[in-house]
């Protein structure tokens, strides 16, 4: 949070109830959820006193939105409760896995169905058939 001048105890009680309502909850308290733990006697008293917190530098309000409160670190950037990934690394691809059609009653390895599902063409099993049988057709350009 932002190190400012010395803060009111109910703007400060309001303040530290919002970081443990989101740390305990990843998300982000109602007006109504602090009025009732801070023993508020209005909504409009909660909503005068975020908005001197947002003033402060120690929070964003998003007001069109339902738990529209945003808790801002040190730096003015929002503090977030979900853990950093780091996402690196290729994906692995190849060729595309066929569906087999079960034309009702015991299909592929004897596993009973509605007859419902569909498949391959006719065309495509007759590719599927020659794969199967040594004859793979590789489209890829000679190298």
């Amino acid at each position: 949070m932002v190190a400012k001048k010395k803060m009111p105890e109910r703007r400060r009680r309001i303040l530290e109830f919002i970081q443990e309502f989101y740390f305990e909850n990843g998300i982000p308290p109602t007006v109504r959820d602090i009025q009732q733990a801070c023993s508020i006697s209005s909504t409009s008293v909660v909503d005068y006193n975020l908005r001197q917190l947002e003033e402060a530098g120690y929070l964003n309000r998003r007001r069109e939105v339902a738990r529209g409160i945003e808790l801002l670190d040190r730096d003015g950037e929002p503090v977030s409760s979900a853990p950093r990934v780091q996402i690196v690394g290729a994906i692995a691809a190849g060729l595309p896995i066929p569906v087999f059609f079960l034309g009702g009653g015991l299909g592929q390895r004897g596993v009973r169905h509605s007859g419902n599902l569909s498949g391959p063409s006719p065309q495509a099993w007759q590719a599927i058939r020659s794969n199967r049988e040594g004859h793979v057709h590789d489209r890829r350009p000679d190298r």
